[in-house]
């Protein structure tokens, strides 16, 4: 009897160990893990049908693609099957039925948390190597012994301690991404209600400009009819005298018809000295000869009808220099060493003092003989206008070339006009008159003298800024003086090349100036 109860207590310890601890039944097709632990493979499938891959004892996650590839992965435990089988075929009770496992039960009905899913004791200590909780038999005899072990008390008391920090880092996460989640929806709300308000100016402005056009056209046609009733009115006066002449000739024609046609002799004479007084009577009324000039008509309002194309013509042009404003940068690798980029890459002045000469390397981007400087934004299609305060040089060159244009050496070919890569205007200080200056045009070694105005209420000649216009679509570059008004100075057509356009600037004395706003809005900037 004692022989069969230790065998008894034997089977039932042995059978304890080759039973899944998902179904509860000895195992069935066993399959290892990775971690490893075994199980039925229909009980692990069925655990894995609609959760992550992870081993439902240590809770480890398996790096299954998917679970098609899970499925390829699972291995057989055969040294385990066949131990099953052989306890099986050793029971006393011979080979036990197996109970079908119902997936959805085993899904429904998961593994206590609480207890330790291989022995059934409660989770008492919490393995740090593994960050699992542990029983007591998994610390004395199972895999965790050996390992670094903490209370489940003090283990979720530093697991609360790291996840309250966690909270307070996130709520104070949260509170920065609140406050600039309400700046911006204000902002959104101020741009809205900006572009809104904005909207009703331009409808204001062109309707105001509209009802201006409007109220001229009807002062234009007023004008012209009064001038048309007036030159009818003269000439109607000479119509009606002579109206009645051409009435009055009618008739004598008809008495005289009938008295060529009178059959009476006496009567015929009698009546044809009257009529040949009244012949001679009537040709000599002449009424006054006025003389009506009608190919001056309306010459005054001409001029202002003629007028109105280019006005709005340099009013469609101002605004494109408007929409299209630009400020481009200076690249400070292309300045001569004599020169100074200031104000965040905008002005350029001759350095105090001078440095000495120095020699450009191969490779290096500077220009080494002329007072020169590119700017890093080119140009290549589109509409293009930046203006260049000047007031402050009394020698300067602005304009446009390629990247590609010569550095270094005194030759024309590195200098801005003197080749086929650059287009600029230059302006020399007349020592003779503190007013007056040379301006001229420069490209490919041509020069273009530019005769200054004076007009436009302007203290002497002198030019204080100057505006750039580049229309790389049409191949066009112009010139301005936008001192206080614009006035036009030079056009180059055909400005064309198969690579971007750089703003470029030659300073001889002084400094100029890249402007941030145009000068028709300098009061807005």
């Amino acid at each position: 009897m004692a022989a069969a109860a230790a065998a008894g207590g034997r089977d039932r310890g042995l059978e304890e160990e080759l039973t899944c601890s998902i179904c509860l039944q000895l195992y069935v097709d066993p399959v290892l893990l990775g971690c490893p632990h075994t199980f039925c493979r229909e009980c692990i499938v069925s655990a894995w049908r609609d959760g992550a891959c992870a081993c439902p004892e240590c809770r480890r996650v398996l790096p299954f693609g998917s679970k098609e590839e899970m499925r390829l992965q699972l291995v057989k435990n055969f040294k385990l099957a066949s131990i099953v089988d052989r306890f099986s075929s050793l029971s006393p009770e011979g080979e036990r039925p197996r109970k079908e496992l119902n997936p959805s039960l085993a899904l429904a009905r998961p593994p206590n948390l609480d207890l330790c899913a291989q022995h059934g004791k409660a989770l008492v200590m919490f393995c740090q190597e593994h960050g699992a909780s542990v029983c007591a038999d998994c610390v004395t005899s199972g895999a965790h012994r050996g390992h670094k072990l903490t209370s489940t008390e003090e283990a979720d008391r530093q697991a609360k301690e790291s996840l309250s920090c966690s909270l307070e880092k996130l709520m104070t996460h949260n509170g920065k991404v609140s406050a600039r989640l309400n700046i911006l929806k204000n902002t959104e709300a101020n741009v809205e209600g900006t572009s809104a308000a904005f909207d009703k100016s331009i409808d204001d402005a062109f309707n105001a400009a509209i009802k201006s056009l409007e109220e001229e056209r009807a002062t234009l046609k007023q004008l012209a009819h009064a001038e048309q009733s007036q030159l009818l009115g003269l000439i109607r006066a000479q119509m009606a005298p002579r109206e009645m002449m051409v009435a009055e000739m009618v008739v004598v024609t008809k008495e005289v018809q009938a008295a060529l046609q009178e059959t009476n002799h006496v009567r015929a004479i009698q009546v044809s000295g009257e009529l040949e007084r009244r012949i001679t009577a009537a040709m000599m009324k002449n009424p006054p000869n006025d003389n009506i000039v009608t190919r001056d008509l309306f010459s005054s309002l001409r001029g202002l009808l003629e007028s109105l194309s280019p006005r709005i013509s340099n009013w469609k042009t101002e605004n494109a220099m408007l929409r299209n404003f630009r400020s481009p940068t200076l690249d400070e690798d292309s300045l001569h060493y004599q020169l100074d980029a200031d104000d965040g890459g905008k002005a350029l002045s001759l350095s105090r003092p001078l440095r000495r000469r120095r020699d450009v390397t191969e490779g290096c981007e500077a220009f080494s003989y002329w007072r020169q400087a590119l700017c890093e934004e080119g140009y290549f299609s589109g509409l293009h206008y930046w203006e260049v305060d000047v007031s402050e040089c009394d020698g300067w060159c602005v304009g446009i070339c390629c990247r590609s244009m010569e550095r270094r050496g005194k030759t024309s070919d590195a200098e801005l006009g003197g080749n086929a890569e650059s287009w600029c205007i230059e302006y020399r200080d007349d020592d003779d008159d503190e007013d007056d200056g040379n301006l001229s045009a420069f490209h490919d070694a041509l020069q273009t003298n530019i005769e200054i105005s004076c007009d436009g209420g302007r203290s002497g000649c002198h030019i204080d800024r100057v505006g750039i216009l580049l229309d790389c679509d049409m191949n066009r570059l112009s010139f301005y003086d936008v001192s206080q008004a614009r006035v036009h100075l030079h056009t180059y057509c055909y400005v064309q090349f198969g690579a971007p356009l750089f703003p470029a600037f030659k300073v001889l004395d002084g400094s100029i100036t890249i402007a941030s706003c145009p000068r028709s809005c300098a009061g807005l900037c």
